[in-house]
């Protein structure tokens, strides 16, 4: 079938044994890639200088999987990659490799608060890999996430496009990545073991060099595009053997694991930091106070200020069945009052 088959720009490239042929109008091309493929071709930098010094072995060799995967055009696995690193750490310069390989006009850009319009399926129409660079906490809070998994499930999705009537229909099967400097939340509703499949978690988190190569994505697609792909396709390879399954050892499942309790961050606050008691007064602006601390400690994103107040509120009904009071009078303000809980406290005042 074509799917043996990955278009390059110079041939036309059976996957299984690197053979060799010639473009043919029997194939039905799409989706060529950016770039030659050059048998022993090798890509020292990429792997040397970007991936050593950024990740450890068991996640280089998640990043090869995932990029193999990429390689396919279709996501075989129903896995969203997420890269969380610090600024610096090279995760821009992994994906804008990926993307110099893929080519940019097989990408398109993954934008959650615009996934519930009209037409914004339709734009992805034709496009194999989805990126969202260097996004925000709350990217995947917004509304539109909850599309995020059947974009990647294999399943018939529909789509509208600008100036055609009806819908068409299309497969979920994009390969995506999202990359963020801070710790991204997911809206994790009551489907954490969904999500928990889902996920694969790649962390740039080793300390930047003290010297940072500015030119190091331009040598690597100057000079090294054709050993990427190499690199790409033993990725590929690997993927294959393993029934184009991802397996995540211990370390890899629990910066999954990790994603998803920072996700929580709100819910497991009140069930680790707050406790029942009779008399005991809490007032919200220590409640936050004391999250914010709880957040930081852990390196976790507090989530939206418009959100994580009521799910700590919500999570206090539920555990304690305490709602928030107005009436609050704090000790040693002779004036007004304030909102907060009677008959709660914080379990650790020094937290």
């Amino acid at each position: 079938s074509d799917a043996e088959f990955i278009p390059c720009n110079n041939v036309m490239l059976g996957i299984e044994e690197r053979i060799l042929v010639p473009f043919s109008h029997r194939y039905r091309i799409r989706n060529k890639l950016d770039v030659d493929y050059t048998i022993g071709a090798k890509c020292p930098l990429f792997t040397g200088k970007l991936l050593a010094e950024a990740l450890d072995p068991d996640q280089i060799d998640l990043a090869q999987r995932w990029s193999g995967m990429a390689l396919l055009g279709a996501n075989v696995d129903h896995r969203i990659l997420v890269i969380k690193g610090n600024a610096g750490a090279g995760k821009s310069t992994f994906i804008n490799v990926v993307i110099g390989i893929v080519g940019h006009h097989n990408i398109g850009e993954l934008r959650t608060d615009q996934l519930g319009g009209r037409f914004e399926l339709g734009n992805l129409v034709g496009k194999r890999v989805l990126i969202g660079n260097d996004v925000p906490s709350d990217f995947l809070l917004q509304k539109g996430t909850s599309k995020l998994k059947s974009m990647v499930a294999g399943d018939p999705i529909s789509a509208e496009i600008k100036g055609v009537t009806g819908q068409i229909s299309m497969k979920g099967d994009f390969n995506i990545a999202i990359a963020s400097n801070g710790v991204v939340s997911v809206r994790i509703d009551k489907d954490q073991e969904a999500w928990g499949r889902r996920l694969l978690a790649l962390q740039f988190d080793k300390p930047k060099p003290k010297v940072k190569d500015t030119a190091l994505l331009k040598k690597i697609l100057g000079n090294e595009k054709p050993g990427v792909l190499n690199w790409m396709l033993d990725g590929l390879d690997k993927l294959r053997k393993d029934d184009f399954k991802f397996t995540l050892n211990k370390k890899l499942s629990s910066q999954v694991d990790n994603f998803l309790m920072s996700s929580r961050a709100p819910e497991l606050f009140v069930e680790d930091c707050l406790e029942e008691k009779e008399g005991a007064e809490l007032t919200k602006e220590m409640v936050i106070k004391c999250y914010h601390e709880y957040c930081k400690e852990r390196d976790w994103p507090m989530g939206g200020s418009k959100d994580y107040p009521a799910r700590i509120e919500a999570k206090i009904a539920k555990m304690f069945g305490i709602t928030v009071s107005n009436s609050l009078k704090p000790k040693g303000k002779d004036q007004g009052t304030v909102k907060g809980w009677y008959g709660v406290q914080i379990i650790d005042p020094d937290l």
